[in-house]
C-alpha cells in the first residue's frame, strides 16, 4: 500500500512540474466552454486550493468533462480521473519563495498554468 501510496505523490509531482508555461493564462476554448472563462476555471482551481487542507488541486478529464478536484494524496487524483493540470498545495511547493503567504503562491501559480495541455485531450464530450 505504502509504494501505491508513494507513486501516486510521484505522478502527481510530475503532473505538478508540467503544468507551467513561462507566460501562462492565455484562454482556451474547453476552459471557456466547461467554465465559463480561464480566469473562472482558475478562480475555481484557486477557492478549492484556499479551503481544503495541503494536498493537491487538479484539473482532470472525467467521463467526457473537465472537473476541478482535491485530493489531499497523489494516489487519490487517480482513482477515478486522469489529472491535466496539477497544483501542489503542500507547503514545501511554495514555503522557500512565499513563506507562509499561501494565497499569493496559488494565486502565482494559477497564473502561469498552461493551457495548451488541454489541447492533449481527447474524446472530450
Amino acid at each position: 500500500m505504502d509504494a501505491i501510496i508513494l507513486l501516486g505523490d510521484v505522478l502527481a509531482h510530475r503532473a505538478y512540474f508540467s503544468s507551467f508555461a513561462r507566460e501562462g493564462g492565455r484562454d482556451h476554448p474547453l476552459a471557456r466552454r466547461f467554465f465559463g472563462s480561464a480566469a473562472a476555471l482558475r478562480n475555481r482551481m484557486y477557492e478549492l486550493a484556499c479551503a481544503n487542507p495541503p494536498g493537491f488541486v487538479s484539473l482532470s478529464c472525467h467521463r467526457g468533462e473537465l472537473v476541478t478536484d482535491y485530493a489531499p494524496r497523489g494516489a487519490e487524483l487517480y482513482l477515478s480521473a486522469d489529472p491535466i493540470l496539477v497544483i501542489d498545495t503542500w507547503e514545501h511547493a511554495y514555503f522557500y519563495d512565499y513563506g507562509f503567504d499561501r494565497e499569493r503562491y496559488f494565486a502565482r501559480a494559477l497564473s502561469h498554468l498552461n493551457f495548451d495541455k488541454l489541447d492533449e485531450i481527447e474524446n472530450i464530450g
